[in-house]
């Protein structure tokens, strides 16, 4: 079975007004529209603004968009981008500015916003060499197609490391506090003087540094360069911070440092995110970026579903509100995701009986906003099939490449 690549959009191109989706709307909806910890690291949830002005949309504008599985995907693509714009505007925010071939939006329906901090470090010119460093190779089609960038991947996992944060916060505030409390303490960083609420923000803070510092000091020609060369990037993002490395580049890493500083940051605070970073922190925010045990972590739950995404595997995410309550709340059919990536003959006939298997959309799969804490503290996800159809995935992708599980971080 041939799967579609991802369509792209030079949005800039195109004009269509809308008239059905209202600013006024929006603005009105506000707290609605809002998560405080998203809204801190400068993310908007798209899901969100769609849940608010779909109600009110008309239905010549609903039949265009259609409904999953039967999605018309430019039409939405151009909708997304028109209420982007109308969200922004109703928030009194603007879009991270970025030149036309550096994609920051590699979440379709959560943009990034100038000002907050996964914006400040993306203009840094430690973290803006990433988006020239491919992820796995030193094209766009070797070792498998993959267009997209270390930068964009960063994006995408630091984002993630923020919904799960907040939802942790909706969900579990109590328990959630206590156990970062505890987290912190460990790492020497002061907390007494802090309530839950300003835990909850240094939490937030420290996730997107190591989201978006996580992949810093990856090679130019990425995983097949580091592969061939024996690299380690996260061991080299340590020596990056250390007193030589910041000695030898200057700075530029002078320039992030003091983007944390802004946040309150100590030395403190830096060794805890590079403790996290490599994977020696038995802690929420540590397994959450690179875990301790057996886990998948949110950097490799990102890059199986960023990688799978671009090389058409998984279609772009589309607004939960579109797709079918099976797919969002009940446990999805392992069978058939074998038979899709396997992509045995028999697999295109049962496509046409089951066709939301046949290009799920990443969203579907991604385990973000399903963590929870257990009464010990410890990162547990609810969606267990899920995780099953990623590492389905990973498998594919590790087949896929000549350099097998070292090329996918399973080293």
């Amino acid at each position: 079975m041939e799967r579609p690549r991802p369509i792209l959009f030079h949005f800039e191109q195109i004009d269509d007004t809308f008239e059905d989706l209202s600013v006024e709307t929006l603005r009105t909806e506000r707290e609605r529209l809002t998560q405080p910890l998203l809204s801190r690291a400068g993310i908007v949830d798209l899901n969100r603004a769609f849940n608010v002005v779909y109600p009110s949309l008309s239905p010549k504008t609903k039949d265009a968009i259609g409904t999953y599985p039967n999605i018309d995907r430019k039409y939405l693509g151009i909708f997304l981008y028109a209420l982007t714009d109308r969200t922004l505007e109703a928030l009194g925010e603007k879009e991270h500015q970025k030149d036309p071939f550096h994609n920051i939006h590699t979440h379709s329906i959560y943009p990034i916003t100038e000002g907050g901090l996964i914006s400040q470090i993306a203009h840094s010119f430690l973290f803006d060499r990433l988006f020239n460093v491919r992820q796995l190779g030193p094209s766009t089609v070797y070792p498998i197609p993959t267009d997209h960038t270390r930068g964009e991947h960063s994006i995408f996992v630091t984002v993630d490391m923020v919904r799960t944060i907040q939802t942790l916060v909706n969900t579990q505030p109590y328990i959630l506090a206590q156990t970062l409390r505890r987290d912190f303490q460990k790492g020497k960083i002061d907390v007494d003087s802090k309530n839950d609420e300003e835990i909850f923000e240094m939490a937030t803070d420290l996730a997107v540094a190591m989201g978006m510092l996580h992949d810093i000091a990856t090679p130019a020609g990425g995983d097949t360069f580091k592969f061939l060369l024996g690299l380690h990037e996260e061991r080299d993002v340590t020596w990056m911070f250390s007193e030589e490395g910041r000695k030898a580049l200057g700075k530029n890493v002078d320039e992030v440092v003091e983007i944390l500083r802004s946040r309150g940051f100590d030395e403190h605070h830096l060794s805890y995110i590079l403790r996290c970073i490599k994977g020696e922190s038995d802690t929420v925010l540590g397994n959450l970026i690179s875990t301790t045990g057996d886990e998948l972590d949110v950097d490799r739950r990102g890059y199986t579903l960023l990688d799978s995404q671009v090389s058409g595997l998984l279609d772009r995410e589309i607004p939960d509100p579109l797709l079918p309550e099976p797919m969002l709340n009940e446990s999805l059919d392992l069978t058939m995701m074998a038979l899709f990536i396997i992509n045995y003959p028999i697999s295109q006939e049962l496509m046409q009986i089951y066709p939301q298997y046949a290009h799920p959309p990443t969203n579907s799969l991604n385990t973000s906003e399903d963590y929870r804490l257990n009464s010990e503290g410890k990162l547990v996800c609810a969606r267990p099939d899920k995780l099953a159809w990623i590492a389905a995935l990973r498998i594919w992708n590790i087949g896929s490449n000549y350099a097998g599980p070292m090329m996918l971080g399973l080293e």
